[in-house]
């Protein structure tokens, strides 16, 4: 009955769909079959292999990888653009590489290029970070050395035969615009440009050097006038010249032999392969494509830690807390629960604290649990960041400071990893290392408001001689908008207080004049007292005039507070 009601669920005949390959931290599952699953896995080896010596940040993995062999209709309904074949998804405890059966090697190698950009540099333009990745898209072995830069045939058609972007529209280019990545040309272009730029006699002894300056946010005409001593415009006119040529050069790579590794290999339950794809579809935005199966799933038997963790994780995507609760508390009461549940647990615990909980034991339950995902994961770099503010908030800035460098070398694009290391490193009255990692948050910085608290950062590093009074905004915009979160710490400043509110996992800073004034919603804030410093969280909703100032480290001025 058991088997007749998988294949009345699932469809298909009664044969192993899914296929699981792995060796540790890399896996595939695939519903290709365990042979190509084997290939998918050598190639992921070898993507890591070579990327270890070009970006020696991924050498050891900062996250397991798990790659996707998926075929059209399932990889159609998680893909998250309509023109792909592969995608790269990144995930708090695990990265993802996402491919359609039948497709090319070279977009694994593509993928896989983006997977260790995003652990090893800061935002690069997009022109950039897509020519990378199909530079090196072309890897194939060739005895103990790889090749790569083959030419790649698409792209020289193509620019043979339509118009080009010019150097305005390709170093503006950016996903979603009208010259952007969903160009065809953007890519063949873009993949030129880095062929030449790293290939070329005339560019390729300081591609590394502007590689750099690039990623640590420098603006891309002055990088390529004081690198090469000519603009970005004159090597689009080398580049028409430069794809002409009837051949173009490879470079030959040595790289480290394989380890020896253990690679096993089987095949998987059916419920087993429709949990994992379900994980998949709630990790790429497809909440209703995961709840049905989901559905399906709990239908048959009774859930397993995997399937209370993804429960809890879709529960929260609904704005079910109270389910999420119970699902993550369930699969926290297994021995195989991940990481993120953990996770997940601590930051609900934190916004809906047990009525009858003390602050002590909430903070102590919240911290427990963020560390025994760090223990589980000790490359969970959101869970390390958090410790690491905690430590912060309780002014213990030398056990903050390596929670919080961990946590930016693993994800570097995250604008506000960095702000919190500047923060601390101002606290040990440590200059160049505060200046340093302002800069890299002003680098990383994808928001207005992220700007200006980098920009804020920066200030603090610059010697001054007295502290300047905090200017008055000449005019606020009259809207108000609202903010939940839960309040961490009190800055009293005389008259004016400063809150600090984590909103959705980030720090964000309130500016109050006057504490008497604020409107003060319902009834448990009759016992709410603006006392200053850290503070038991505590559940809160700002109301509040959006104005950022980035000399209060603000980002608006509170006028009403509801508690929670």
């Amino acid at each position: 009955m058991r088997a007749l009601a998988l294949l009345m669920l699932f469809g298909g005949p009664l044969q192993a769909r899914w296929w699981k390959v792995d060796s540790p931290p890399r896996s595939v599952l695939s519903e290709a079959g365990e042979r190509q699953a084997r290939d998918i896995l050598a190639r992921l080896e070898l993507a890591h292999r070579v990327f270890s010596q070009i970006f020696p940040n991924t050498r050891h993995a900062p996250l397991p990888v798990t790659a996707y062999l998926l075929s059209s209709n399932r990889f159609r309904s998680v893909r998250t653009d309509h023109q792909t074949a592969g995608f790269y998804q990144s995930g708090p405890d695990r990265d993802s590489i996402v491919l359609e059966i039948g497709r090319p090697p070279r977009i694994l190698f593509h993928e896989y290029a983006h997977l260790a950009l995003h652990h090893s540099t800061g935002p690069l333009p997009s022109w950039m970070e897509e020519g990378l990745a199909e530079f090196y898209s072309t890897i194939e072995v060739a005895g103990t050395r790889v090749r790569i830069g083959a030419p790649i045939p698409s792209h020289i058609g193509l620019l043979a035969a339509t118009s080009w972007m010019s150097s305005t529209e390709l170093s503006q280019a950016r996903t979603g615009n009208r010259h952007g990545t969903a160009n065809p040309v953007f890519y063949s272009q873009s993949w030129a440009m880095v062929h030449m730029l790293r290939m070329h006699e005339t560019y390729r002894a300081r591609f590394g050097e502007l590689l750099s300056a690039l990623a640590a946010g420098e603006a891309q005409p002055q990088a390529f006038q004081r690198i090469y001593g000519r603009g970005f415009p004159d090597a689009l006119i080398d580049l028409k010249t430069y794809v002409a040529h009837a051949r173009l050069p490879v470079m030959e790579v040595a790289i480290p032999s394989a380890d020896p590794a253990a690679v096993r290999s089987f095949a998987m339950a059916e419920t087993d392969g429709e949990t994992e794809f379900a994980r998949l579809a709630l990790q790429t935005g497809h909440g209703a494509e995961a709840a049905a199966l989901y559905r399906k799933l709990t239908a048959l038997r009774n859930p397993s830690t995997r399937d209370l963790e993804s429960m809890g994780l879709l529960a929260l995507e609904q704005r079910d807390q109270p389910a999420a609760l119970r699902h993550l508390r369930q699969a926290i009461a297994m021995p195989d629960a991940g990481a993120v549940t953990y996770f997940e647990y601590a930051l609900l615990l934190r916004e809906h604290p047990p009525p009858d909980w003390t602050s002590r034991q909430l903070r102590d339950e919240v911290t427990r649990c963020l560390e025994e995902a760090v223990r589980r994961n000790p490359a969970f770099a959101e869970a390390l960041f958090l410790l690491g503010t905690f430590a912060a908030n309780a002014a213990c800035y030398a056990e903050a400071v390596p929670l919080l460098q961990r946590a930016a070398a693993i994800l570097p694009r995250q604008s506000s990893f960095w702000h919190a290391l500047a923060l601390s490193y101002h606290a040990l009255h440590d200059g160049p290392n505060t200046h340093h990692a302002a800069q890299r948050a002003l680098n990383a910085a994808q928001t207005a408001q992220e700007v200006e608290m980098a920009r804020a950062a920066m200030r603090l590093s610059e010697p001054q001689s007295a502290t300047p009074p905090v200017p008055e905004p000449a005019i606020r915009p009259a809207t108000t908008t609202r903010a939940q979160g839960v309040l961490e710490r009190v800055d009293c400043l005389g008259k004016p207080a400063r809150l600090h509110v984590r909103v959705n996992g980030k720090p964000t800073a309130f500016w109050v004049d006057d504490p008497g004034a604020v409107l003060l919603k319902n009834q448990s804030s009759v016992t709410f007292e603006f006392r200053c410093g850290v503070i038991a969280p505590v559940p809160i909703v700002v109301e509040y005039t959006p104005l950022a100032d980035a000399d209060r480290l603000t980002v608006g001025y509170v006028v009403g507070l509801e508690f929670r």
